[in-house]
Parts: structure tokens; C-alpha cells; sequence
């Protein structure tokens, strides 16, 4: 039954971009012989010539088979998705920031390695924030309200976890097991947060002035202003303040959470429940007094990170919904018959499905999941549908092939080499930018390149397979969308296009007729649109290198919760009254006797040059040797040596320093430092030294202090800050043997990623351009060419670089996935004109003109399906405009910028360049006059009938079936 072999021609099909026939039937079109051709083409030539006719070819035999069994195909793809799937069954994600963001062989990850197998993982910390409406919360009824809010968070507030109930005393932080909780850091603790001496003392605004009374409170601390904030002061004396925070300190044991990473899951429930008292019942009191609570808490934090980034993936859905109702009207026609706008729904699904199969894929193959691979997503969505509108534009030019299956085989054989250049270019860009030492942009490399790779995949098989038996549902009458109803020749929303345009626009369709005619009049044959093109792309060029100059590298974990979140409260009070963030650092000492006077002067040493830097908060420096030495001058002069049993001198002076006489050192320390004989409230020096395990000598020593916060919240002052202290620690003296001292502190983990993001850039994007510039120039088979498209992608990633500043994006590493992703899609947007460019050429004898008409086919040709990738991105995005997480935050400002960028360059400046410089066209080019288009420069254009492929195009196959001495298709 023949089926397809008698259907008429698609006369609403327009001949808008693929690629023209290239390989066996190139040559015949332009006149020459092959073997003329081949003497004329130079090695590169041959080369690109040899690729793309194997290229078509295999593309043929593929949709030979693809056409004969659609069916089998499309139940395979299937399969093949459904069974990549099962790798969630193996899905591990990295939710450790510090395993994402960071070099894991810098110095900080190796120096934290040891850290924890000395002194165990550092615990959490909960900075709850009080203020006072009224104006001061230092009244008498504030601090009764502190109390009773800190006595309830220790002895009543309780939560259940896996059926373990969860306290203070479960979570709190202890220097040894059974030890005694440390309470937290507060202005309660003058009154050693006991509220019955706060009640007793009758002059208490005298003991928070009372500097003596708060070093013996807190010997190790910064001081009581640390604590208070919005400071009223008379005759320097503390009247009032409008904020004070209480600083809780919680254990932190570790174990593997399955959908968690590392945590201390009873930790972290004691940290939702204490927010959830703070916000309900602590908040209500405190309204009574004019107090209001705000907390910062780590698994708060996380919680709140996620939601917002369930909520913004879940609003994908609606990107794909707009980017299916777009790919549905540019595939619509007005005859239902002829329209293929169902498929835009396949187009989407291959997408989909080829998203599902790279997740799968990697988990299977054991690539750890992590939050900026979700961009995977997006990048599919970008480059995904653009096959689709390849695929279906070479269909749509072999109009004139009657057979279904003939038309489907060389539709493919010419789109194929197409999307074969676009996403060969991807994957080698991506597993070169794999390069990295930033796991988490490795990792998406990885995840792209495998994504990229099942996308083309789909689009070669599922998609042709659909769309194969689609032209069957055309072929009987069947209308689009709705296979059941059979509809007529002429049925349609409209026959020749909308009433408000001409017939040839309609044929073409808006979009075809705006890129593919209207923009190449107004830019390559008009001399005064040449000129605002290229005055344009100067100065969009020179506010991106401005930018550049002006990118800030930087990195914060409060950035991904989400705006409106109650804990912003806790940020602005800190901000406002606690002069910003801070960070605890200290400097470690190893390898040494450090009862020795040699070493203890290295400690003296060490607190004395760290107390100079200036990225160190005055006052901040502790060390457990001073107070030590103190503690023995005021309550021990004398110590029983244990060695001899002899009484002797605690302490000695040398010129102006006091040391610990060394016989007695480690065994006064013992007692200084133990739970149950320590002086005041000497709990932090518990935990600066680390003892073996005989308890008589020290493994580790560490004096603690506290960064400026603009260390924190900027990147440059961050790295700087980082070096300089680390410059600092190697000047310090220590005795022969003795392991250097070294600065650390947990955010020197990430100031080691910003050390080298910027290096890392730089080197990814010239690794992944040099590779496309390869690959584009043998595929080209032209070095000019490939510089050329080289250049365009540069310019889009300088343009995405520079105008981050602007958009409001720091340089991190979230933000560095786009610079990759930019290369990938800026392919996209020059490599199909540029190839389009140059299997041409034009019978005008003046060179220039030639170039105008040439570059005015490569837009005609390949701009509509440019623009149409470009613009369903941009639509499958558009909701993220509401994003509420960081990450999709930045994907969003950074996608629209390659997207707008991307279609300026690829569709506007390239163009117009190629008209002025472009190269000469390759050899066996097709001569414009024996082309199927329309010249749009031609003032006969709109009145010309529509044209068809030549049917040259079946001389490929007549080839291909002498060759292989078979038949490349059975009628139907």
C-alpha cells in the first residue's frame, strides 16, 4: 500500500534554515568535477570534505533504519531512558559546600584534614539576636527576659528525633564526655547566668561597666561590647543598648544522612526546635517588654536553602510549558494538515528524556550529584530544542520529494552534520573544562557532556522517529494534534498567512520572514545599518571589558536563603549592631615541647604578631598561656615538681617576659584545663590545647582570634587576608623540629576557591575556546572561519564576564558554571551561519557584493532557527525571574545576558561582518542562483513564488543505494 509515495508536496512548508546537500551532490551543483574540486581544496578542505560526507551518509543509513522501524525506535529510547533511571537507585550527592567549592588538594582542605584528627570537628554555633523596640534592652526587665529565655532553651525546651528525645544536655558542647555544658557567651555571663546574683546585684548597669568583673566572667572573649550592640554611652559610661546576642556553642558529630551529606542530625533538630520556640512562644513574651528574637542557625539555614530550591526547580515546569507552546508555533502551519506543532511536544520530551538519562548515567557510573549541576537543566533547554528546529527546516526544504521515507532520509542527512558540528563542539568544550580543580564545575562538566551527548541522541532517533510517523498522520489527512479528526486540504486558521501579512510571509511564517528577510535588509545591504551594527557591538564590547574590570570575586552561604526569610532579621541586627559577620581563627602549634621557655616564647610570639594584622578584630587574640601564667602567679607561686616532690618556683622572668618553669608545666596545666579543678571560666582554653592520650604532654596548641568582618563579605580582602596571616605565622620562631605554625579558620577553606576561580576561568575558557576553535576550523574546513566564530564566542563570554557587575552576580562558583555553559550556546549561535556562509557562492563579479548576498543567504537560511533556539531559552527561563533561591537567582540574570548577547553577536554582528570580511567560499560550494532561496535583497522577493529544494538532493542516495547495492527505503 503506498502510503507515502504519492503524497503532494508540503506547499506550506517553508524553506526556511538546515543545511544545503553537501558531500556527493556539492559538487555537481557548482559545476565541477570532484576531482577538480579536490585539487582545488587544500588539506583542510579534504579533510572537512571527507568528515561531512561521511557524515551525511551515516546519517542517511541511520534515518533508513529509523524510518523503516519508528516503532522499535521510539519503544527503544524508552527503554533506554527508563533504564538509565534506575541509576537514582546510586544517587550520592555532595552536600558539603567545602567538597563543591574548593581545590581539594589546597593547603586549607589538607591543613582541616589534620585539625580534625586532632582536635575532632568544630562545633556549631547558634547566634541568637535580641533587640528592643523601645530603644534599650538593657533594662532590668530585658535581662530578666533573657534569663528566663535562656533558662528554658537549657532545661525545658525538647524535641524527638527518630525516638530519641533531644535537650540542652543532649546537644550541648562539653570538653570532655559527662563534663559540664558550656554555656553560651552573653552579657548574662557577669552574673555567671545565674539570674538569682542578677537579682541580688542592685547596681547592675555598674557591673556590665565594670571591665574586671566581665574578664573574669569571660577570660577568653572579645569583651562585653561584643556582646551589645547600639551602644548609648554618657561620660563613657553604658546607659543603654538597643541589641545583645547570646552565642550557643553545639556539638557537632557527624555521621553520613542519607539526602543530607555530613550532620549531626539530634544537633540539627535541637536547632529547628529552638527556632521554632523563638519564633512563637519567646517572641510572643518578648513583644510584651518591646523584645523581639531572631536566630542564626546552621540547619535553619540549610532548610530554607532547600525549600527555595524545590520551589524555583518546580517552577521549570512552567519553562517548559512556554518553551513547548513556543516550539508548537514555529512548527505550526496554517493548514492543519500540514502543521507539525505536535511536535514540539517531543521536541520537549527528548529534552526530558535526555536529562533523566545523563542523571542516571552519572550516578550509575558513581559522579556525585551537586546544586549547580540543576543547571543542567536549563543548558538542555537551551540547546536542546535547537536540533529540533534543524531537523524540522531540512524537512520542510525537501518539499519536493513525494516519498515520505525518501524526504524524512535526506531531510536528516542534512540537518545531521549540523547538529553533529554544534554538539561534538559541546561535549569536547565541556570534558575540556572537566580540567578544573573546582569539583563542583567538574562535575558539571561531566553531567553537560553526557546530557549533551543523549540529547543528540534523541533528536537523531526518538525525535525523527515521531516525526516520521507524524508525516504519515499528514499524509492521510489527519489533523495536527488530534490524529482521530480527518480534515481537509484547505482546513486551517488560515490558508495563504494571517490576514494582516502578505502570502509569502504567511508561507514562511512571522519569524522567518522578521530574521530571515527583514533583518538582512536592514543590516548587511544597508550601508547605515552595517555601521549602527557594528558602532553597537563596540560599544556592548566596551561596557563588557569596563565590567570586567569591575568583577568582584566572592562568595556567601547567606546568599541562599531565600529574601522574606525571617532569619534576614537576625542578618540586619547583626550588621546594624555587631558590626557584620566574623570569623574565628586560630593559629596551630604541633611537633613540640612546649614546656620548654623556647617554646613558649614562640606562643608570646605568635599572639604578639597576629594582635598586629590588620585583619584581626583588637582584642580578640587569646591564648590559654597568658591567663595560665597569670592563674600560677595569683593563686600557685610555688608548684610540686612531680619529678622530685620538691616545691618550686611556678614561674620565672627573663628580661621583661614571664614563663612557666618547664618541670611543672604539663602538670599545673592539668588542673588548669580540667572540667573539675579549671579556674573561672576557663572552658575555651579546655579546648586550645589537645592532650595524648597519657595525659602528660600536649599533642596540639592553638591561640584563638577573630577576623574583621570585611574579611568575610569580600572575596579580594578574604585571599589577601588568608596569604598575609599565613606570611605572618611563617615568620614565627619555633624550636628545631617543631612543625611551622599556620593560620586557619573554616572560611580559609573557601578563600582557597577564590584564590584560583579567577586563574580557573581564564584557563577553562581558553582550553574549551581553543578546542571549539579546532574542531569549528576542521569542520569549516576554514582557519579564517574559525577564528572568526572563535572571536564571537569570546565576545559572548566577555560580554557575560563583564556585565555580571551589572546584573548584580559576584565571580564564584556557581557563577563560573554560566562561563562554560556561554561556550556551549554561543556554538549554537555562530557556527550554523558561518557554515551557512560558506557553501555558497555568488555570480556577481564584484567580490563585496558577493559577500552581502552571501551573508544575506547564511541569515536567511539559518537565522530563523538561531533566533528561535535563542528565544524558547530565553522563554524556558523566563520563570526564574521569580526565583527565590541564590543558585537560580544567578542562572537566570547570567542566562539572559548569553541569550541576549548570544543573538546580538550570532544573528546581528556576525552577519554584518561576513558581508564586509568574510572569507571566500569553500570548495564544490552551491551557486546562489541554483540555491533554493530567495534572495531577500531582491526588490522582486515578495512577490516571488516560494521555492523548493533542488532534487539534486536525491542524487545522494541514488549514490549511496549503487554503492551499497541495496535500496535505502521500501515504499510504504
Amino acid at each position: 500500500m503506498q502510503t507515502g509515495s504519492n503524497a503532494p508536496a508540503d506547499v506550506n512548508a517553508s524553506p526556511e534554515s538546515g543545511y544545503a546537500s553537501l558531500g556527493s551532490g556539492s559538487e555537481a551543483d557548482c559545476g565541477q568535477s570532484k576531482p577538480e574540486a579536490a585539487s582545488r581544496a587544500g588539506i583542510l578542505a579534504r579533510i572537512s570534505g571527507t568528515a561531512h560526507t561521511a557524515l551525511e551518509r551515516s546519517f542517511a543509513k541511520l534515518a533508513s533504519v529509523v524510518v523503516e522501524y519508528p516503532r522499535a525506535t521510539i519503544v527503544l529510547s524508552v527503554i533506554t531512558t527508563l533504564g538509565l533511571a534506575q541509576g537514582v537507585w546510586f544517587y550520592e550527592e555532595e552536600l558539603s559546600p567545602e567538597k563543591s567549592y574548593t581545590p581539594q588538594d589546597s593547603r586549607a582542605v589538607v591543613e582541616r584534614q589534620w585539625i580534625e584528627e586532632v582536635y575532632g570537628s568544630e562545633n556549631r554555633r547558634v547566634d541568637i539576636f535580641v533587640a528592643s523596640a523601645g530603644g534599650n534592652v538593657l533594662s532590668r526587665e530585658g535581662l530578666r527576659f533573657l534569663f528566663e529565655y535562656q533558662r528554658v532553651i537549657e532545661n525545658e525546651l525538647s524535641t524527638v528525633h527518630e525516638d530519641v528525645v533531644v535537650d540542652f544536655n543532649t546537644i550541648c558542647s562539653r570538653h570532655k564526655a559527662n563534663g559540664p555544658c558550656k554555656e553560651p557567651d552573653s552579657v548574662l555571663s557577669l552574673w555567671g547566668n545565674d539570674v538569682t546574683a542578677f537579682e541580688r546585684d542592685t547596681d547592675f548597669m555598674a557591673t556590665i561597666n565594670n571591665d574586671t568583673a566581665w574578664r573574669l566572667a569571660e577570660p577568653t572573649g572579645p569583651g562585653v561590647e561584643h556582646y551589645i550592640g547600639g551602644i548609648v554611652k554618657t561620660n563613657h559610661v553604658i546607659t543603654a543598648a538597643k541589641a545583645t546576642k547570646l552565642v550557643y556553642s553545639f556539638r557537632n558529630e557527624l555521621q553520613k544522612i542519607s539526602g543530607l551529606g555530613n550532620d549531626d542530625p539530634l544537633t540539627s533538630a535541637f536547632e529547628h526546635a529552638l527556632t521554632e520556640y523563638s519564633r512563637g512562644t519567646a517572641t510572643r513574651e518578648g513583644e510584651a517588654h518591646g523584645i523581639e528574637v531572631h536566630l542564626v542557625a546552621d540547619a535553619v539555614m540549610n532548610k530554607l536553602s532547600d525549600d527555595a530550591m524545590g520551589s524555583d526547580i518546580s517552577s521549570l515546569t512552567t519553562g517548559y510549558m512556554l518553551m513547548l507552546v513556543y516550539a508548537s508555533f514555529v512548527l505550526f502551519r496554517g493548514r492543519l494538515k500540514y502543521s507539525h506543532a505536535f511536535l514540539g511536544l517531543f521536541s520537549v520530551i527528548c529534552v526530558g528524556a535526555s536529562t533523566i538519562s545523563a542523571y542516571g548515567f552519572m550516578w550509575l557510573i558513581g559522579v556525585k550529584f551537586n546544586t549547580v549541576v540543576q543547571a543542567l537543566i536549563l543548558l538542555l533547554l537551551g540547546v536542546g530544542v535547537d536540533d529540533t528546529f534543524v531537523i524540522m527546516d531540512a524537512w520542510w526544504e525537501c518539499g519536493d520529494i513525494p516519498d515520505l521515507k525518501q524526504r524524512m532520509i535526506v531531510a536528516l542527512s542534512h540537518a545531521g552534520p549540523a547538529i553533529t558540528v554544534t554538539s561534538l563542539t559541546d561535549v569536547i568544550a565541556f570534558l575540556a573544562g572537566s580540567s578544573t580543580v573546582l569539583p563542583a564545575l567538574k562535575d558539571f562538566c561531566y553531567y553537560a557532556a553526557a546530557g549533551i551527548t543523549f540529547d543528540f541522541v534523541f533528536q537523531i532517533t526518538l525525535f525523527v522517529a515521531v516525526a516520521f510517523l507524524d508525516t504519515l498522520r499528514q499524509a492521510k489527512s489527519r489533523m495536527d494534534w488530534c490524529c482521530c479528526i480527518t480534515v481537509g486540504e484547505d482546513t486551517g486558521v488560515w490558508i495563504d498567512g494571517p490576514p494582516c501579512v502578505s502570502k509569502a510571509v504567511g508561507r514562511r511564517g512571522i519569524m522567518h520572514h522578521v530574521v530571515g528577510v527583514m533583518l538582512p535588509r536592514a543590516t548587511v545591504a544597508s550601508k547605515v545599518g552595517r555601521c549602527l551594527v557594528l558602532l553597537a557591538a563596540v560599544v556592548v564590547l566596551a561596557f563588557g571589558c569596563w565590567g570586567c574590570t569591575e568583577v568582584r570575586i566572592n562568595f556567601d552561604f547567606e546568599w541562599f536563603v531565600p529574601d522574606g526569610a525571617d532569619m534576614h532579621h537576625a542578618f540586619d541586627l547583626r550588621d546594624t549592631y555587631f558590626g557584620g559577620r566574623s570569623s574565628s581563627a586560630d593559629v596551630y602549634f604541633a611537633e613540640m615541647d612546649f614546656s620548654t621557655e623556647e617554646s613558649q616564647n614562640s606562643l608570646k610570639s605568635a599572639v604578639s604578631i597576629v594582635s598586629r594584622s590588620k585583619f584581626v578584630q583588637n582584642g580578640t587574640v587569646s591564648s590559654f598561656l597568658d591567663v595560665f601564667i597569670s592563674y600560677l602567679e595569683n593563686e600557685h607561686p610555688t608548684w610540686t615538681d612531680p619529678s622530685t616532690g620538691l616545691n618550686v618556683p611556678s614561674t620565672y622572668t627573663r628580661g621583661s617576659e614571664v614563663f612557666v618553669t618547664s618541670a611543672i608545666f604539663f602538670d599545673a596545666l592539668n588542673v588548669f584545663t580540667s572540667p573539675n579543678t579549671a579556674p573561672l571560666n576557663a572552658f575555651d582554653y579546655m579546648h586550645q590545647v589537645r592532650w595524648n592520650e597519657q595525659v602528660d604532654s600536649l599533642v596540639s596548641v592553638r591561640i584563638r582570634f577573630i577576623l574583621i568582618s570585611s574579611v568575610v563579605e569580600d572575596g579580594e580582602v578574604a585571599v589577601d587576608a588568608m596569604d598575609s596571616l599565613r606570611d605572618a605565622c611563617a615568620s614565627i620562631s619555633v624550636p628545631a623540629g617543631a612543625r611551622q605554625p599556620f593560620p586557619w579558620a573554616f572560611m580559609f577553606v573557601f578563600f582557597e576557591g577564590y584564590k584560583v576561580i579567577f586563574d580557573e576561568v581564564t584557563r577553562n575558557v581558553l582550553i574549551a575556546g581553543v578546542c571549539v576553535l579546532c574542531i569549528v576550523t576542521v569542520l569549516l574546513a576554514n582557519i579564517f572561519m574559525g577564528l572568526v566564530v572563535a572571536v564571537i564566542i569570546g565576545a559572548i563570554d566577555t560580554c557575560l564576564l563583564g556585565y555580571m557587575p551589572w546584573v548584580g552576580v559576584d565571580l564564584n562558583s556557581v557563577s563560573v558554571i554560566c562561563t562554560m555553559i556561554a561556550i556551549g550556546i554561543a556554538v549554537d549561535y555562530s557556527v550554523h551561519i558561518a557554515h551557512a556562509f560558506l557553501l555558497v557562492s555568488a555570480s556577481d563579479q564584484e567580490f563585496a557584493s558577493s559577500r552581502a548576498q552571501r551573508a544575506a543567504y547564511a541569515l536567511w537560511k539559518m537565522g530563523p532557527a538561531v533566533f528561535n533556539g535563542g528565544f524558547s531559552t530565553f522563554l524556558a527561563i523566563m520563570p526564574l525571574v521569580f526565583a527565590k533561591s541564590y543558585v537560580f537567582t544567578v542562572f537566570f540574570r547570567m542566562f539572559s545576558v548569553i541569550v541576549l548577547s548570544g543573538q546580538f553577536f550570532g544573528v546581528m554582528v556576525l552577519p554584518v561582518f561576513l558581508s564586509l570580511v568574510g572569507p571566500p567560499p569553500n570548495a564544490g560550494a552551491i551557486n546562489l542562483d541554483n540555491a533554493p532561496w530567495q534572495n531577500p535583497l531582491s526588490p522582486e522577493f515578495d512577490s516571488a513564488p516560494l521555492p523548493l529544494v533542488s532534487g539534486k538532493a536525491i542524487e545522494m542516495i541514488e549514490e549511496l543505494e549503487n554503492r551499497h547495492h541495496t535500496t535505502m527505503w521500501k515504499v510504504i
